[in-house]
């Protein structure tokens, strides 16, 4: 093999690694992430099932890598698109999208990567060209870029 075959295996080699250590942090992360939070998450499903009495799981179809679809999951924060109280509390601490570990989990998302689109968003956005198909080759986060510096 010539030198130029072995850098393009080293490359390789060295993209694979990332991609199982990204994949490891990602389940540790959110392992341990729903372990912290269980308690929570046991209040808020209560809260949700008796105070409220509606599901608590909402699930969305969203665009995910290589634009496959999946449904995201967050806790249930609106009746007829009108928030709910407990609803109003959960999407003001972020607390309605813990549930998203679980997509972690599932391989549908990861920690860190662009945001989840539906659909509407990519149509709205325009952002179906050359120029954005780069966001298709990484999993979507439960943060990211914007979320990290506050856009």
């Amino acid at each position: 093999m010539d030198m130029n075959g072995d850098r393009y295996i080293w490359e390789l080699a060295v993209i694979l690694r990332d991609r199982v250590l990204k994949r490891i942090f990602d389940i540790t992360f959110s392992f341990i992430a729903l372990l912290i939070f269980a308690i929570p998450t046991i209040i808020i499903s209560l809260l949700l099932t008796f105070k409220e009495r509606h599901s608590v799981l909402f699930k969305q179809d969203r665009i995910g890598k290589d634009k496959q679809p999946f449904q995201i999951l967050k806790f249930q924060t609106m009746v007829n698109e009108v928030p709910t109280k407990t609803g109003q509390l959960l999407r003001k601490t972020g607390l309605d999208e813990l549930p998203q570990f679980i997509n972690v989990l599932k391989g549908d998302m990861s920690i860190v990567g662009p945001r989840a689109l539906t659909n509407y968003d990519i149509d709205r956005l325009a952002w179906n060209d050359n120029y954005h198909n780069v966001r298709w080759k990484s999993k979507p986060g439960i943060t990211g870029f914007a979320q990290i510096y506050f856009i």
